[in-house]
């Protein structure tokens, strides 16, 4: 799950000072502000800030330009429990399926070399 860490990087922003170029002029960084620079509206800003939603990947690079930080700074990978064991549960099931087949391979193999060593009949 993406936790945002847009609300946290606008406070922090907002106390180093950061000005936004918005029609050839400086503005304070608000969210209105920043919502004219993305060319959205000032709740979008807000539900991307909540979770609620997500930039769409061009966007979140102007985002990440704007504000002068990487992609990544802009959201956290948080998995919960739930999907960590549901995960390891997958790869054991995989890991399962894979071992079954390498010794139904191993088994097919040994009756080829056997046949082919006439050790037992077709």
């Amino acid at each position: 799950m993406l936790k945002p860490n847009l609300e946290l990087i606008l406070s922090q922003k907002k106390q180093e000072g950061l000005m936004l170029d918005l029609n050839d002029r400086k503005v304070k960084l608000t969210k209105t502000n920043l919502a004219i620079a993305l060319g959205v509206v000032k709740q979008q800003i807000t539900m991307w800030c909540t979770g609620a939603a997500y930039p769409r990947p061009e966007t979140m690079f102007k985002l990440a330009k704007i504000l002068g930080v990487k992609v990544d700074d802009l959201y956290t990978l948080e998995e919960t429990e739930e999907e960590l064991q549901q995960e390891r549960e997958e790869i054991e099931k995989r890991l399962k399926e894979k071992e079954e087949e390498a010794k139904r391979r191993k088994q097919a193999y040994r009756l080829a070399k056997q046949i082919q060593e006439g050790e037992v009949d077709e």
